[in-house]
């Protein structure tokens, strides 16, 4: 009976989502059996499972390094493009509101780049209040207008909250 070559984990690895034993068998000339039992003694399948998340940490690394390089070369390009802004700012004539503007956009492109926010997205108690009374007051008014009173309002306002 024909012996399992040496290489028949390699063949095994490199048949990818045809992976099977029985592949592995017809392609070495032996039977079936012969490969299961050589995979356990050998481990096949944690080989094959150590491989894969090799494989696939290798390519979170590469990608987070390509990720790390992209976002170099823009930060180096926005920092080159703020400077030369700053370097026609001197020769224009611009009014202070243009120039706290220009800065402000340069700013917020490279906190953007690094990853920061850009924009305050929070919303205060008070902001969230001070809309509140705003839409009570405007369904109050447009409640009198109709002739509802003032508890039909409010059922509303306590409708739109639920």
């Amino acid at each position: 009976m024909p012996r399992l070559s040496e290489n028949a984990f390699d063949y095994y690895l490199g048949l990818g989502n045809a992976r099977s034993y029985q592949a592995v068998a017809n392609h070495f000339g032996v039977c079936k059996q012969t490969v299961t039992n050589h995979a356990k003694k050998q481990r096949w399948q944690q080989r094959i499972a150590e491989a894969t998340q090799a494989a696939r940490n290798e390519a979170e690394a590469a990608f987070k390094r390509d990720e790390v390089d992209r976002k170099r070369h823009h930060l180096k390009v926005s920092r080159e493009l703020i400077a030369k802004a700053a370097d026609v700012l001197r020769v224009l004539p611009m009014t202070a509101m243009e120039s706290v503007q220009t800065i402000d956009m340069a700013m917020r492109c490279e906190r953007l780049l690094l990853g920061e926010p850009t924009d305050r997205t929070e919303n205060t108690l008070e902001e969230i209040l001070r809309e509140d009374v705003r839409q009570w007051m405007q369904r109050a008014t447009d409640d009198a207008s109709d002739g509802r009173d003032v508890e039909e309002s409010e059922s509303v306002v306590d409708a739109d909250r639920e």
